[in-house]
């Protein structure tokens, strides 16, 4: 039977939400970084996070 996990752990399949129109599928690996015109973020910053949980993104200068 399939049990769902509480934390996103290395290598976790993740939905980045921006909005209604933009969201994006990412595999989690330490010492990547996504990037998008919102915004980016490390992915370790997400390992350990809950499901569901908001992250801000660093804004590009």
């Amino acid at each position: 039977m399939f049990k769902a996990k509480k934390l996103i752990e290395e290598g976790d399949r993740v939905v980045v939400y921006f909005n209604r129109e933009k969201m994006a599928l990412v595999t989690i690996k330490t010492g990547s970084t996504y990037n998008s015109k919102f915004g980016s973020f490390l992915h370790k910053r997400l390992i350990g996070c809950e499901y569901g949980a908001k992250v801000c993104l660093s804004l590009r200068a």
